[in-house]
């Protein structure tokens, strides 16, 4: 009797976690962070609506501000900052307000990404080799995942807290993995090599990331599970940094197909209708994050 007890609460637990997962899809579609380099030298925070009007300045600073991740509820964005003399991770409001160092150490800290209950942070701290960390979303409680003699980076929390996607060169090459978010079952969902900056869809059941086993950087498509990769982009320009829209319709990625700097452009999910949405001359946009209203 016991037995079958425990079994019917792990499966409670399972269809509250996945419940609480699909509640907040699908989200409705807000702005979107990136970091760009407006003076020509240091890079500052920026938010613009969907269709890449409305540009909001968040960050005005002498350091380098970059790399922002919104929180799942749309009200804090988690972004990396060389402010203080080399990279840490801060925090602030959606509207710039409240920015807040988290990390304090010689290290480099960078790859911030909020868990879906908004109460931790992943990151990548790099003391000579990259590995993957969480913390408390207020800097406290810091725990690392990864202890190898590779670089591990670029962690994505899945939308239902269980998992985190990375980059490890563990295996000889840049490839996609992903584990529990205590660290255990690292599994690998690529092989072809050099890929990058793994991004999950709103229901879980997709990864996007960019990868340049070709050449180029394209953006490619996979199921959580490592089935049926697909590749979305293809030119001769350089496709980066994913990221669905909260209704999981779209993906917002920058390229450099318009000229000589990177801009901000989206697509569907299977690939189509790709257009730019921000057109700023001699100014890279970068890093695009999709926030909830």
């Amino acid at each position: 009797m016991a037995g079958i007890v425990s079994a019917l609460l792990a499966g409670l637990l399972l269809v509250a976690i996945t419940d609480r997962a699909r509640s907040a899809y699908p989200g409705d579609n807000g702005r979107i962070a990136f970091h760009a380099d407006p003076q020509g030298g240091d890079f500052e925070i920026f938010t613009v609506k969907a269709s890449g009007k409305g540009r909001k300045p968040l960050t005005d600073d002498p350091g380098d501000d970059f790399d922002p991740r919104w929180s799942a509820n749309g009200k804090r964005i988690f972004f990396e900052s060389d402010r203080d003399g080399d990279n840490e991770i801060f925090r602030m409001k959606a509207n710039g307000d409240d920015q807040t160092q988290l990390t304090f150490n010689t290290a480099t800290d960078d790859d911030p990404d909020p868990s879906p209950d908004g109460q931790k942070v992943a990151f990548e701290r790099d003391d000579g080799d990259g590995e993957i960390w969480v913390m408390d979303a207020d800097g406290s409680n810091e725990e690392k995942l990864t202890d190898n003699n590779d670089d591990d980076g670029d962690p994505a929390w899945s939308p239902d807290g269980r998992w985190i996607a990375f980059v490890s060169d563990r295996d000889g090459n840049d490839e996609i993995h992903k584990m529990r978010t205590n660290g255990n079952k690292v599994t690998p969902l690529t092989t072809a090599g050099d890929e990058d900056e793994p991004e999950w869809s709103p229901d879980g059941r997709f990864i996007v990331w960019d990868s340049s086993r070709h050449g180029e950087d394209e953006i490619y498509r996979i199921k959580a599970n490592g089935d049926n990769e697909k590749r979305l982009t293809q030119n001769n320009k350089d496709d980066d940094d994913p990221d669905f829209s909260p209704n999981g319709k779209l993906i917002v990625f920058e390229s450099d197909r318009g000229g000589g700097n990177d801009n901000l452009w989206r697509m569907k999910l299977s690939g189509k209708k790709q257009r730019k949405i921000t057109n700023t001359a001699n100014l890279d946009e970068e890093v695009p994050d999709w926030g909830r209203k």
